[in-house]
């Protein structure tokens, strides 16, 4: 007989974890729906107030992914005097040529082509 009380607590604090996780579900679809209403997206920033950023491009024998990266990189939406890329090269390979010619075929990007020779600062293997 104890077992069937047993059973039926369990049964019953599951139970009750799911009417509390519905209730608290619920209540997160009311407010949704309460705040959707008066939403307005943020009035888009002028170009004079946007931050100054800097994107890095890590790059280590990239040869098959150079151009696309570039390309994408190029059509990013943002003011271009108030964005540089960095393209960190650590490549043994001819990516650094290819990134060279790249840089080329976009003259309105400010690219800036970073190569490291020597890789002592890296994490070290184990």
């Amino acid at each position: 007989m104890w077992l069937l009380y047993v059973a039926l607590a369990i049964y019953l604090l599951a139970m009750s974890f799911v009417a509390f996780y519905s209730l608290a579900q619920a209540h997160l679809l009311g407010q949704f729906f309460r705040f959707r209403r008066g939403f307005r997206p943020p009035e888009p920033l002028a170009d004079e107030a946007l931050p100054s950023v800097t994107l890095q491009l890590p790059l280590y024998n990239e040869r098959y992914v150079v151009q696309r990266l570039m390309a994408a990189v190029a059509q990013l939406d943002y003011p271009r005097e108030k964005l540089e890329i960095q393209l960190l090269d650590d490549s043994t390979d001819d990516t650094g040529e290819l990134l060279r010619a790249e840089m080329q075929r976009y003259p309105e990007v400010r690219f800036r082509y970073l190569h490291r020779e020597d890789r002592v600062a890296l994490k070290p293997e184990r």
